[in-house]
């Protein structure tokens, strides 16, 4: 998302990271910028105007285009973790959470 969106039009840092995060049972929606140019006053209104631009970017989706996107996160749900440590780490963020629910990556590509 950042990579297309933000990091090109908005050159505010040296890093720009996005993504989904889950802490228990609440889901969220992350932009972390550092920037040594900027400061965070300049960088947080930055990410504000492009985050509303990116809610009209979503509005202006095609079904096609949305359906693109779901098969493509489904297929990243479905991979195996990489390494021992990130297999554990699935597991160990379940027992931390209590949430227990080890096949939660299959259940997201399903949903």
């Amino acid at each position: 998302i950042h990579q297309l969106l933000l990091h090109p039009q908005e050159l505010l840092g040296y890093s720009v990271t996005s993504g989904v995060t889950t802490h228990g049972r609440t889901l969220g929606f992350l932009v972390l910028v550092q920037s040594p140019s900027h400061t965070p006053a300049h960088v947080w209104g930055r990410v504000q105007a492009w985050l509303a631009g990116f809610r009209a970017h979503i509005e202006t989706l095609t079904e096609e285009q949305v359906n693109n996107n779901v098969h493509a996160l489904q297929e990243k749900y479905r991979e195996p973790p990489t390494s021992v440590g990130g297999a554990a780490a699935e597991i160990w963020s379940e027992i931390v959470d209590l949430s227990l629910k080890f096949d939660r990556k299959e259940q997201q590509a399903l949903a």
